[in-house]
């Protein structure tokens, strides 16, 4: 049994998904959220027995890289599915459900190949070690974070009074210690941090 999380506003796309699993033997849906401050006030035991959450984007990018954290730091083994439309790509996502098409995408995602690759997955979590973070300093973070919200490396120098250059300098022990080559991968690192 594999148990669904939803953390949605939108009640159509809710409602498309808990019909989608309703019936289906392998799923049961045991909670849904309109917000991350309604998740984070469940019940440990139910936020940590889920397998998928399903987390809709909205339109603060900032804001959900956190959201994602969260997310990942109560549960290392959460399969998280972005809700997004491809006209709003989420950089450092591998993939998200698409709200225009969600029925065909769900039938797509969860068709019975992938549900055996998930259960493969899931029985090779237990026995494998969680993975320290790379380690990186106030300042690299400082500059991690400026990154995913957008900003050029010249608007990060001015944000933090420090030139360019330096900038330049931090990212790149950033990039080598995550082992990222590009601002895309290291938003994908930071939010699975």
């Amino acid at each position: 049994m594999h148990f669904i999380g939803i953390i949605a506003q939108n009640k159509t796309t809710v409602q498309e998904i808990v019909n989608y699993f309703l019936g289906r033997e392998k799923y049961s849906i045991l909670f849904i959220c309109q917000s991350m401050d309604e998740y984070k006030v469940l019940p440990v035991q139910n936020r940590k027995k889920v397998d998928i959450v399903f987390v809709d984007t909205g339109e603060n990018y900032f804001e959900l890289v956190q959201q994602l954290k969260f997310l990942k730091s109560v549960n290392f083994h959460y399969h998280i599915v972005l809700l997004s439309t491809p006209a709003l790509p989420r950089a450092g996502t591998i993939g998200f459900i698409d709200k225009n098409h969600m029925r065909h995408t769900l039938e797509s995602c969860f068709s019975e190949e992938l549900q055996a690759r998930f259960a493969e997955n899931k029985n090779f979590y237990p026995g494998e070690p969680e993975k320290a973070a790379p380690f990186l300093t106030n300042r690299e973070t400082e500059i991690a974070e400026l990154v995913l919200k957008g900003l050029t490396n010249k608007k990060i120098g001015e944000t933090l009074f420090i030139s360019t250059c330096t900038v330049n300098a931090h990212l790149r022990k950033i990039f080598s210690k995550l082992s990222v080559k590009s601002r895309t991968e290291l938003a994908y690192k930071m939010i699975n941090l």
